[in-house]
């Protein structure tokens, strides 16, 4: 890891680290000079990640029950501590009211919004011990509309995200924990795989593949609001294709 940056000495927990936006967060976090430990369920992935950047590994399950507590309580025994928490973990199974099934609705729900609740709570203790307390919250532009049917329920977990990230700030707020949450439109990463209708999946690939922006885009505005000084707090940043209508 880098020792000098605009975040050495800061300890960094970064969920759903194995690809996409939350390996580029984990990447420029040690890039910029913190302590990273990397939360996946690809254990494999992490490996590389960690021989790649020395961050580190720490493979979980986090929409299994215990899941959340345990990574936290690993990373945190790692690195001697938490002073930042990006909840970026999640999943986008497209279907709707008609062709959705209960199981992706299930995980979704568990995955997007439960495992943002239960590993910040987890953190909790160690963010309130920090002199730089800080929880990101990766959302979506689909936290702020439905675009289409297919992408309802994710839409919801979404729009729960923004609402738990506000009142995350309110009661936190005095205790000097910051509470940033991150918008982002299309991006080009592996968000959509796990969808069971082929042409719904074909239809999200094509649309990353036309107009989506790479995940470091996300990660810098992360790494943005994590440097910001302590006077300074970013509650909300939407990051979007400049090709995207919003």
């Amino acid at each position: 890891m880098t020792p000098e940056g605009p975040l050495a000495g800061r300890r960094v927990v970064v969920t759903g680290a194995s690809s996409g936006i939350g390996r580029s967060t984990a990447a420029l976090c040690a890039a910029n000079g913190a302590q990273v430990a990397a939360v996946a369920r690809r254990a494999d992935r992490l490996r590389e990640l960690a021989d790649e950047l020395g961050v580190v590994p720490v493979p979980a399950d986090l929409a299994v029950p215990d899941g959340p507590g345990t990574a936290v309580t690993e990373a945190a025994d790692r690195l001697g501590g938490i002073d930042v928490l990006v909840n970026n973990a999640g999943v986008y199974l497209l279907g709707g009211l008609s062709d959705g099934r209960a199981a992706d609705w299930r995980r979704m729900f568990d995955l997007n919004v439960l495992s943002v609740l239960e590993t910040s709570q987890a953190a909790l203790p160690y963010l309130r011990k920090s002199s730089s307390g800080h929880i990101v919250n990766v959302s979506s532009v689909g936290g702020r509309r439905v675009a289409r049917t297919s992408t309802a329920v994710y839409s919801a977990t979404k729009f729960a995200v923004q609402a738990i990230s506000e009142g995350m700030r309110q009661e936190l707020h005095p205790e000097g924990v910051r509470v940033t949450v991150v918008a982002p439109g299309v991006v080009r990463t592996e968000l959509g795989a796990g969808t069971a209708d082929p042409e719904l999946l074909a239809q999200v690939q094509a649309k990353q593949a036309a107009i989506g922006i790479a995940p470091d885009a996300v990660a810098r505005a992360i790494v943005y609001a994590l440097t910001e000084p302590p006077e300074v707090a970013v509650f909300e940043l939407v990051v979007l294709p400049t090709a995207q209508p919003v």
